[in-house]
């Protein structure tokens, strides 16, 4: 089935399981349980072989194809994984990419349930900073007894960039419990070049409104005008798409809640060890007796720093909302204003109805009786005169 399927679509490279590919180059890891298939023609920089997992390094980007046996202790797969990390470790992990069926069913690929396997995948996941793939979805591996995603695709930022149309073929008959998985690997064109990494990312975002901005304001402009330079172009274009186009956000997305501080940082890592030693201990005591391991006492340490974390966030929440609402008193605009703003998210212009909209206006602008001030003549001989104590007093009020 594999083979018509790779001359049907005109596949290049198959990173499978079970080796069942005659033509072409076929790359086995150690155990014959994973394989890359590469199509003839296809240029390959470097493989490397191991147990479970074989690598292929093309066009500057890894490729690793990788299985493990649902039969074995959790140990075992950490352990494997171990040696994974240690080859990712070794390469760019940035330009790596990973798939195979490793068994684990975790919600960072979509499965419903997370098992064993899966818990030490995402620690893996953490370890390594790789992107999960999987769009969840559909099931990938079925049989008798049920249905699962225990297929992962995985890869390292600049590669996970790269990956288009990731899909679960579900009308393709694979001969087996397993649903093929298609993507695209796009390439991107780089020059190694130093960067600071903390330096901001600057640019514009693009649009089809932006765009049609930017092409009127050229066509007024006579174009770029007379520049002889390549530093004047660049300056040109930068004025124009200043105009025209927004600006783009710098900086991470992901802001950070108002009250985290340094002791729910500190108390958030602990529980992370505490989290991990425990897992390690459990898959431990499956091949060892209870009593030899130190999974209660594991397990015992977690509880207390979860408890504690629990702790932390509950007082930094409550000393932080205490503030804000004081702070309330002396500025309006303040966190507190932010924080509800956030909450309620950003209307669009024309999303809100006319009833709505005149219901907030007159609830923000409430419309009063007109007072009628009664004109009276004063005779200025008759206005008492202001005291400088009068005024002392008035200021000390101020």
């Amino acid at each position: 089935m594999l083979v018509w399927v790779i001359r049907e679509q005109g596949i290049h490279v198959v990173l499978g399981q079970e080796p069942c590919v005659a033509e072409g180059s076929l790359v086995r890891d150690r155990c014959d349980d994973a394989f890359i298939w590469l199509a003839p023609g296809v240029s390959v920089q470097s493989i490397h072989r191991d147990r479970g997992f074989v690598a292929a390094e093309l066009d500057g980007v890894t490729l690793v194809s990788a299985y493990f046996s649902p039969n074995r202790t959790t140990a075992a797969f950490e352990a494997w994984l171990r040696r994974l990390e240690g080859y990712v470790r070794g390469r760019d992990g940035r330009r790596i990419l990973i798939a195979g069926d490793l068994n684990a069913k975790s919600g960072r690929f979509g499965s419903w349930v997370t098992n064993a396997y899966g818990r030490v995948l995402e620690e893996f996941l953490d370890a390594v900073e790789l992107v999960p793939i999987n769009t969840g979805g559909e099931w990938t591996f079925g049989n008798r007894k049920g249905r699962s995603l225990i297929d992962v695709t995985m890869a390292g930022t600049t590669v996970h960039g790269c990956v288009r149309d990731w899909n679960v073929e579900v009308g393709i008959e694979s001969g087996s419990g397993h649903r093929y998985i298609s993507y695209r690997l796009a390439r991107r064109r780089t020059v190694s070049v130093g960067v600071d990494r903390n330096e901001k990312k600057e640019g514009w975002k693009v649009n089809e409104k932006g765009l049609g901005r930017l092409n009127q304001y050229v066509v007024m402009h006579d174009g770029l005008g007379e520049v002889e330079t390549p530093e004047g172009i660049v300056r040109e274009i930068s004025e124009a798409c200043d105009q025209c186009l927004r600006k783009r956000e710098s900086g991470n997305s992901k802001r950070a809640v108002y009250w985290w501080n340094e002791e729910v940082a500190e108390r958030r890592k602990a529980c992370v060890r505490g989290r991990r030693t425990w897992t390690r201990e459990r898959g431990r005591g499956r091949l060892r007796s209870r009593s030899e391991t130190g999974e209660a006492e594991a397990a015992d340490r977690y509880k207390r720093e979860k408890k504690a974390l629990k702790a932390s966030v509950r007082k930094a929440k409550r000393d932080e909302w205490n503030r804000v609402c004081a702070e309330l008193e002396t500025d309006v605009w303040g966190l507190g204003y932010k924080i509800v703003a956030g909450k309620l998210g950003r209307l669009r212009s024309g999303t809100l109805p006319t009833a709505e909209m005149h219901r907030q206006m007159h609830t923000l602008f409430p419309v009063k009786p007109r007072i009628v001030w009664e004109k009276v003549r004063v005779v200025p001989d008759d206005v008492p005169r202001v005291t400088a104590e009068e005024i002392r007093r008035a200021v000390g009020e101020l």
